[in-house]
């Protein structure tokens, strides 16, 4: 049978969250074993939809020591509410959720000022939410969900908002008399 390839995130040099792996699952439990993940430390393998606090995996749970009283000391990975060099709103690791933010926003004032513009920015849009939203799935450390969503969304509403005028406007020039 096939053996899964694990990742785990763990505090890096200065604080900073890093992804650790690719480990084989038996390397996996080692680190349980030996008390270097813990209950809340975030682990993911492919397949997987998102990263997941290790006592969620139910193959893995019950390697796991029983939990101390209070879990708020057994957080080995945690997001830092400000990055270098960027602010706490803005996920600036995250590149290609933040253009697709903000292509979705600005975009729609050309779109309105210049009819068949959207056709190019629904498109780009839509293309940079997804890997934004790809990007922030690969790596824990990282931000951007939301960033990325709002380009899929509004890419994908003004893709189909062209393609719907389109249509219209050919069947219009088809059935003219």
């Amino acid at each position: 049978m096939h053996e899964l390839v694990w990742y785990y995130a763990a505090t890096g040099p200065g604080g900073e969250p890093e992804r650790k792996g690719p480990i084989s699952e038996r390397q996996l439990r080692d680190l349980i074993a030996a008390g270097k993940i813990r209950h809340a430390t975030l682990v993911w393998a492919h397949g997987m939809m998102d990263w997941k606090p290790v006592r969620e995996i139910a193959a893995l749970a019950g390697d796991l020591p029983p939990a101390p009283p209070t879990s708020e000391d057994d957080v080995p990975y945690t997001r830092p509410t400000q990055r270098r060099g960027g602010s706490a709103w803005i996920p600036s690791d995250n590149p290609l959720a933040v253009a697709a933010y903000y292509a979705a926003i600005l975009g729609l004032i050309p779109m309105l000022m210049i009819p068949g513009s959207g056709i190019l920015i629904g498109p780009a849009t839509l293309a940079m939410g997804i890997l934004g939203l790809i990007k922030y799935r690969r790596d824990p450390a990282i931000r951007g969900r939301t960033h990325s969503w709002v380009g899929i969304i509004m890419g994908g509403l003004v893709t189909l908002l062209h393609v719907g005028v389109g249509v219209a406007l050919l069947i219009a020039y088809l059935n003219r008399p």
